[in-house]
């Protein structure tokens, strides 16, 4: 078990039984994002519809994966719900 994994196994535990469902949820969206990233990108923060911002698991769950959480202010925002991940360009050594 990678030193990751055992990391958010732990945090789960330390959960109430009763909030482990919800928040492991959680973890799995976001996880599914990064999931989808190209090689060449990196993971940097969500960003979360007025809602999706205000949801305490999504929360915790960018925290578990130290990414930064933070609500989107655009004005012609219409999906509340949305969670969005924030990339960048991986730097490889010998390029650029």
């Amino acid at each position: 078990m990678t030193a990751a994994r055992k990391r958010l196994r732990a945090a789960v535990l330390r959960l109430p039984v009763t909030e482990r469902e919800q928040h492991l949820s959680a973890l799995a969206m976001l996880l599914h994002l990064i999931e989808h990233l190209p090689e060449d990108r990196e993971p940097v923060a969500y960003v979360a519809g007025a809602r999706a911002y205000q949801v305490r698991a999504l929360r915790w769950a960018a925290a578990q994966l130290e990414r930064g959480w933070i609500e989107c202010t655009a004005a012609d925002c219409t999906d509340p719900d949305h969670v969005t991940l924030v990339d960048r360009a991986v730097h490889v050594e010998g390029e650029g």
